[in-house]
């Protein structure tokens, strides 16, 4: 039998074994909502990672919202999960910024955008900049509709028929959905102007070994979702044959970020660590949303970047935008939260339906800042709450409970803290 690689493309000899399965334990993920097995397999050539069950069109499906207006189609389940916690809009600007911290970018084109947030920082950042988005699934539509954003309903795989060129080429997360990634690639280099940079972020094959955290495995291999998982061998595979030797990888976490030209020193980029970009962008935002799913997302990304950079007493008026957000939409009063509540939902859709995506992080956050206040009771009680919640949630909705279950440890941590 004969295996072709769809990363490297190097297909097997009958004598070979160029696939070893990768994990032992059964993976588990939620397609029609019943509970279902998924293989991975390693290519010995590129050290990619194979998945045995991939449905291109999942994200097409999940995001669906036909007949609907747009105010419906944010409560899109799907929809209204990625805008109100699932974007990782943090580490998906992280590329954007540490170009323009160089390099002048007067135009830019997303492939891949999703709702937009990266489209909208840039708008907020340089009014003049030009920008394009590319976006198959609906969500782009709404996201387009509700930010006011250029966001094309289409996939890129036709050829660049109307010489568009732009200065920076940027896909978070995409690669490792496409069937063919060699030719994603060769498609956005027909689009790159003359000194321009191609980024991407995908996942690291590397960090799915034995004894890895079940929260890092889950995120990386995203079962279902991903048709692949690349290895920064794989991608330097890809870029030889583009004779590309201008290129950059770094290794964020179980994150890969890519950068790449044919004529701009991309080796001269470093990964900026100032967030303050990003945190007057959600200040920008989280004053116009305050109800919904969009109110809902950008206040409670504000409050966890405020606490995390210390600025307590700002994060506690966030907490009381957020706190009146949950009870207005969802009928949640954070202060008097039951974990029963939680077990009465049997599937993802039910969870995000009631609120609940972000209960386990945000009583984490809120028991931090009492802690930090010195009002110990009330955090221990806050931190229990919040790890009772993100186990169970981890029962019923483990694919997307990834921010959750990377909080345990630091969870613990305080916790132990406290017992001193």
């Amino acid at each position: 039998m004969k295996i072709r690689c769809p990363v490297c493309k190097k297909i097997a000899k009958n004598n070979e074994k160029p696939f070893t399965t990768i994990n032992p334990e059964t993976l588990y993920i939620y397609r029609n909502n019943n509970e279902t097995s998924t293989n991975y397999y390693k290519c010995q050539f590129c050290n990619s990672l194979i998945s045995d069950f991939f449905d291109e069109n999942i994200y097409l499906k999940n995001s669906k919202h036909d007949n609907q207006s747009i105010s419906e189609s944010l409560h899109n389940p799907f929809i209204r999960h990625y805008i109100e916690c699932g974007a990782g809009i943090d580490f998906m600007l992280t590329p954007i910024i540490s170009t323009i911290d160089i390099k002048n970018i007067n135009s830019y084109l997303e492939v891949g955008c999703g709702f937009g947030f990266n489209l909208d920082f840039l708008k907020f950042h340089n009014k003049k900049i030009n920008l394009k988005g590319m976006e198959a699934a609906d969500y782009g539509s709404v996201g387009a509709s509700s930010l006011e954003l250029p966001i094309s309903n289409e996939y890129l795989v036709s050829k660049n028929k109307k010489n568009e060129k732009y200065d920076l080429i940027y896909s978070s997360e995409v690669i490792e959905h496409v069937s063919d990634p060699e030719n994603f690639l060769r498609l956005q280099l027909e689009y790159l102007n003359k000194g321009g940079i191609i980024a991407f972020t995908t996942p690291n094959a590397e960090y799915v070994v034995p004894g890895a955290k079940d929260a890092i495995t889950t995120s990386v291999l995203s079962p279902g979702f991903h048709a692949f998982v690349m290895s920064p061998k794989s991608i330097r595979m890809i870029l030889s044959k583009f004779k590309i030797r201008n290129y950059k990888i770094f290794k964020e976490n179980e994150r890969l970020i890519v950068f790449l030209s044919y004529d701009f020193d991309v080796k001269k980029i470093e990964l900026v660590k100032n967030r303050s970009n990003y945190l007057d962008y959600l200040k920008y935002r989280s004053n116009i949303f305050l109800s919904g799913p969009l109110g809902l997302g950008f206040n409670f990304r504000l409050f966890k970047e405020l606490v995390n950079t210390g600025a307590y007493n700002s994060a506690l008026n966030s907490l009381d935008t957020i706190e009146n957000i949950l009870f207005n939409e969802y009928n949640i009063d954070i202060r008097n939260i039951n974990i029963d509540s939680l077990k009465s939902c049997k599937n993802i859709s039910s969870i995000i339906n009631s609120g609940f995506s972000i209960i386990g992080p945000l009583l984490y956050f809120k028991g931090f800042l009492n802690y930090v206040s010195g009002d110990h009771n009330t955090s221990s009680t806050l931190l229990n709450l919040s790890k009772e919640w993100i186990h169970k949630f981890d029962i019923v909705a483990k694919a997307i409970n990834q921010e959750g279950e990377g909080l345990i440890s630091a969870i613990d941590f305080h916790m132990g803290a406290l017992s001193i």
